[in-house]
């Protein structure tokens, strides 16, 4: 997609200045209505704000979803979105220029709205790596550049098939795993920085790469500490294992879903639990076990040179066609 993001930008040519806004969004977004509204305010009071991040809702297809492990991933997501994406960019607002201890804004690629000048100045949109916004959320956290979370979710939706499911995961994991390749790219782009502030790069990079690193440790212990009381035929166990399972992954992901959704009837929540409690535990080895196909596709390419192909997202006929 970088490609045809860069294209589409170059060839808009004089029609837009270095503070024109660059509104980035997937083609099954529903951005809300009063997002551009907000900005334009916002911007008006502080014309130093560039980039903004509006984050996702996934809610408002949970209920079409019938496979537990694809509802399971769409909660999954939903927590992902709040108490992960959301919390470290409104934190962020306010240390962002810290020297040392800067913090690392996780960037996503849709719900982005980003000023020509930042991203002329910036990698923007790099075609040189698989995931271009991990590696522009690093560059912008290290250039201590603001970036602004709206109060407004943009809709979005999740995949509907596992096959799916496991692709984009796959792909989502070359983000945090290549970031001391984006840290050597940035290092040169940089290299008139300080030691000190390149420094600061590479603790950077190393916070994004301990996200790949979660992605497989996690996964990888809740199946051991599953699977070592199933084999001991140990009832009780199995039985501590599974709640430490329920308060790591249920729990949180049904009170990220209160907070966008906090009307549902008893039956409606029953039937939530019911679904985290049958495909959460298989969609959270799915999920560990992409990040693991993930890195045999990386050893492929690096020992056979074989591309690692970016999969297309299925597009879903409109309801009002």
């Amino acid at each position: 997609m970088s490609h045809q993001l860069n294209w589409g930008i170059k060839n808009l040519g004089e029609s837009i200045t270095g503070d024109s806004l660059i509104a980035i969004y997937n083609a099954d977004s529903k951005p809300h209505p009063e997002t551009f509204k907000w900005i334009l305010f916002k911007r008006s009071l502080d014309p130093d704000l560039n980039v903004f991040q509006q984050h996702g809702d996934y809610t408002k297809n949970i209920n079409s979803k019938t496979n537990s492990i694809i509802l399971s991933a769409a909660l999954w997501q939903n927590r992902w979105a709040i108490g992960f994406e959301l919390f470290k960019a409104i934190r962020s607002v306010k240390s962002y220029k810290n020297n040392f201890f800067r913090p690392l804004n996780y960037l996503i690629g849709h719900g982005l709205i980003i000023s020509k000048s930042v991203y002329d100045k910036s990698v923007g949109f790099s075609e040189i790596f698989h995931n271009e916004d991990a590696i522009l959320g690093l560059e912008l956290s290290f250039i201590k550049e603001k970036i602004t979370p709206l109060p407004y979710f943009d809709i979005s939706d999740t995949p509907d098939t596992i096959p799916s499911l496991y692709r984009q995961k796959i792909h989502w994991f070359l983000g945090p795993s290549q970031s001391f390749n984006y840290f050597k790219y940035l290092s040169k782009k940089y290299r008139g920085y300080s030691l000190k502030e390149r420094t600061v790069l590479l603790f950077q990079a190393f916070k994004l790469f301990l996200h790949a690193i979660y992605w497989i440790f996690g996964p990888v212990f809740m199946f051991f500490i599953i699977l070592y009381p199933i084999g001991a035929k140990n009832i009780s166990l199995l039985a501590i294992s599974y709640s430490i399972f329920f308060l790591y992954f249920t729990l949180p992901n049904f009170l990220a879903l209160n907070l966008y959704e906090p009307k549902k009837t008893k039956r409606q929540t029953l039937n939530l639990i019911y679904s985290f409690l049958g495909g959460g535990l298989i969609c959270y080895f799915l999920h560990g076990l992409s990040a693991i196909s993930s890195i045999f596709l990386t050893i492929k390419y690096l020992f056979m040179g074989k591309q690692i192909a970016k999969g297309k997202t299925m597009m879903k006929k409109s309801e009002n066609l």
